[in-house]
């Protein structure tokens, strides 16, 4: 029986239960296989996906010079935005063999770049169309139901409207993730 994580800090304890073996390989290109860094190294066996430093300047001189340093350490949970909108999508296959998707969605480019993929045709055969949507505070930048959609609309021959219900939005498009952070 697997014990379960809910916190940032427990996931990323040197004892916690790794929970996917080659997690780095997945968010960084050179750790994949056969990229720059491929390895089996100890190091790689983590459940922390990504890790970010931001320097501005001299920060070693800066704080030789500082009269008073100050440091935090905050954490976050992982939350759902709770937008009122579901993710939607309609797509519509031309007769030239091009695909239009219309979706509530903030992240256009990353819609048609992932659908395209998916349904292995190029890139310039997809043409995304951002809609108003009714809520994302940054959360409709994923594509979740557009290629779906596309699928089933070339399956079919017709336009399809693909929506989530409010159940499967929350149990299917991923919360921010928990953070904990050190300034």
């Amino acid at each position: 029986v697997l014990k379960p994580v809910l916190s940032a800090a427990e996931a990323m304890a040197k004892d916690a239960p790794i929970l996917h073996e080659r997690l780095a390989s997945v968010s960084s290109p050179a750790l994949r296989p056969g990229g720059l860094l491929d390895d089996d190294a100890e190091s790689q066996q983590t459940n922390v996906a990504n890790q970010f430093e931001f320097v501005l300047g001299d920060s070693e001189q800066g704080f030789k010079d500082a009269d008073v340093i100050v440091e935090k350490e905050t954490t976050t949970q992982a939350v759902h935005q709770g937008y009122i909108e579901p993710q939607a999508a309609v797509a519509q296959w031309q007769t030239d063999g091009k695909l239009t998707i219309w979706s509530s969605s903030q992240g256009q480019f990353t819609v048609r770049d992932h659908t395209a993929r998916f349904l292995g045709i190029p890139v310039a055969q997809v043409k995304a169309v951002p809609m108003e949507i009714g809520g994302g505070f940054g959360a409709k930048g994923i594509t979740y139901v557009e290629p779906v959609a596309a699928l089933l609309a070339r399956k079919s021959g017709r336009a399809v409207k693909v929506q989530l219900s409010r159940p499967e939005v929350f149990e299917g498009t991923g919360p921010t993730s928990g953070t904990q952070i050190k300034v």
